[in-house]
């Protein structure tokens, strides 16, 4: 399937290539596709989770972490060959050696997974805001956001609305609320604002104040370089400060780092992509670790939903079987009570029987009776003319 990111076309045929600049701490792709790639990279987050409600490194990375990086290999791919820009700061760098394609894979794969997290968390940021419109779930329901189904906007109204969610929206926006450095480069990134700085021809960048001032500097009303808060520009003095005072005796050291006095974590003026080196050692291992570790995740996720399901399953057989339990004594209870009845009529019908028996005993005793007397009356009859006619002999 082929697929459009404004005028640009992706297919499957001709991946678009990104560039990382070398160094262990950058992690932000160069070029004109890196762009591209940020966006296509929140389209992939929105069509394979559906909805932001699940947490990102216990569900969505086990989860979905293989079809979500197939849909970015499919259409973008890291470039083997750095271009000239690059080339010329790999050679200042003294790195073309340390960049190889594992290194450049690792970062490729990282800054992707970094970028869809951070999709991931802005697409929530973004429904909270239109949760927050309405004051009751009716009128939010009948504004289903683009993009979402009725189910799965039901389902994110119950997580905006849990106690977790609340306390922890809090606490960001608390945090939100302490960061005074605002740059203005819109969607261009900061690795991307240093590479178009880089001099041409002999390949070396810009000083870090520079750079810091050209993402915290508009063009106001009246032509005029204006800084887009106080707080920059004192960032800005300190940077300064550095590279007067601290570059002179160590030429090697990172500007910006000791500005901040960072030691490890996000480096202010170099944008999400980029950590500091304590926290980033990059390996042409570190890359299959990282698969291996996500592949251990899915398969643990799957194990532990396949125990839910057995567990879900031996208890509706154990419900089952008390409920069979349960039928099989009604079903002898409700035997007895017909073999008790079906004994009740047999002695019934015994009882009849031998009243029966007795009625027609009596009668053929009466019968024989009768008959008897019907004999006995009959030869009463034949007995008395004989005694008659005796008699009356006599008299003659």
């Amino acid at each position: 399937m082929n697929y459009s990111l404004g005028n640009t076309k992706l297919s499957i045929n001709d991946k678009l290539l990104v560039y990382f600049p070398p160094g262990e701490e950058n992690y932000q792709p160069v070029g004109p596709n890196g762009r591209r790639l940020s966006m296509w990279l929140g389209y992939c987050v929105r069509s394979v989770t559906e909805a932001p409600m699940y947490g990102w490194k216990s569900t969505v990375v086990p989860q979905y972490s293989n079809q979500l990086w197939n849909m970015v290999t499919d259409y973008f791919d890291v470039s083997s060959e750095s271009p000239p820009k690059l080339k010329k700061l790999e050679e200042l760098h003294n790195s073309p050696s340390s960049e190889t394609i594992e290194v450049k894979q690792f970062k490729f794969r990282t800054h992707c997974f970094h970028v869809m997290k951070e999709s991931y968390r802005k697409w929530k940021s973004r429904l909270r805001n239109e949760y927050k419109q309405f004051d009751t779930d009716e009128e939010r329901m009948q504004k289903i956001p683009e993009g979402l189904t009725a189910e799965n906007w039901g389902k994110m109204l119950q997580v905006f609305a849990s106690k977790e969610f609340v306390e922890l929206s809090d606490r960001n926006t608390k945090n939100r609320a302490n960061q005074t450095l605002v740059a203005c480069t819109g969607p261009v990134s900061f690795a991307q604002v240093n590479y178009d700085m880089i001099d041409e021809e002999t390949g070396e960048e810009a000083l870090a104040s520079e750079v810091w001032m050209a993402q915290h500097t508009f063009l106001n009303d009246k032509n005029e370089t204006e800084w887009v808060n106080n707080e920059s520009f004192l960032a800005y003095q300190q940077i300064r400060r550095v590279e007067e005072e601290v570059v002179p005796v160590n030429p090697n050291i990172d500007v910006l780092k000791e500005a901040f006095k960072t030691r490890s974590g996000h480096i202010p003026g170099k944008g999400t992509g980029c950590k500091s080196r304590r926290q980033t050692i990059i390996n042409p291992q570190s890359g299959k670790v990282q698969q291996l570790e996500e592949q251990l995740a899915a398969v643990t996720t799957r194990l532990e939903d396949q125990a839910q399901q057995n567990q879900e399953l031996t208890t509706k057989l154990e419900d089952q079987g008390r409920q069979n339990l349960l039928l099989s004594q009604r079903f002898e209870q409700l035997m007895e009570m017909v073999q008790s009845q079906q004994h009740g009529h047999s002695s019934e019908d015994t009882e009849d029987e031998e009243t029966l028996s007795r009625e027609e005993r009596n009668e053929e005793e009466f019968e024989r009776e009768q008959r008897y007397l019907k004999v006995l009356h009959l030869n009463r009859k034949r007995i008395s003319p004989t005694k008659h006619s005796s008699a009356a002999k006599k008299k003659k």
